[in-house]
């Protein structure tokens, strides 16, 4: 049983998160593309967890590979190797760590030495560590019914993540989820414009000879 002095600061705590939640779901709600959603949750999302890093992966459309939509200033992560744990080209979803995490809603924390030991180990375990990261913690990220990615936190020291945060960790990535949903949506506006555009100049060209 928590002492009082416990009590009340778990209670002070819970008030906080909800203030912080508040705050950056009025953000989220005005970022329109992937820089807006950077500016928003970059600074937050390290201070709240006491995170060195993080990346956002988005699950293809093949549904078989998952690949960055958001991630850490590059230039602040090859600090110590020039080999970056950011893989452009995507990976496999059943990898070794993202399939695992997929299938709880609660976020998962894995320790890197001991990942290093399985069978199956995806690339950027590697990387990360090599980036000075003992530790990560995943969450999903839903959009309605569909896991559309996962979120990833990193930290240069074990024990950084742990089961208090798991709460305030989902109702954030609860957030980003509407937000991510409404950015992939814009992109799509865009880029049927775009075509429009296109096929517009094209047509004019085709008239004018």
């Amino acid at each position: 049983m928590p002492t009082n002095e416990q009590f009340i600061s778990q209670l002070q705590q819970k008030e906080q998160q909800q203030e912080h939640l508040i705050l950056l779901s009025e953000k989220l709600a005005t970022a329109r593309n992937r820089k807006d959603l950077w500016n928003v949750i970059t600074a937050p999302l390290l201070a709240f967890f006491h995170a060195k890093f993080y990346t956002l992966c988005l699950i293809n459309e093949d549904g078989k590979s998952h690949a960055p939509f958001l991630y850490s200033d590059e230039k602040n992560i090859l600090q110590r190797t020039e080999e970056s744990p950011i893989i452009h080209g995507g990976l496999p979803i059943d990898d070794g760590i993202f399939q695992e995490a997929l299938k709880t809603k609660k976020p998962t924390i894995f320790h890197l030495r001991k990942v290093m030991k399985n069978t199956k180990v995806p690339p950027y375990v590697y990387h990360w560590y090599n980036n000075g990261i003992e530790e990560m913690m995943l969450v999903r990220i839903d959009i309605g019914q569909e896991t559309r990615g996962m979120l990833y936190l990193y930290a240069s020291k074990l024990n950084s993540f742990h089961k208090e945060q798991f709460e305030f960790l989902k109702s954030i990535a609860n957030f980003i989820g509407i937000c991510v949903s409404n950015i992939l949506a814009n992109e799509k506006i865009e880029i049927q414009l775009n075509a429009i555009q296109q096929l517009k100049k094209q047509l004019e060209k085709e008239n004018i000879f």
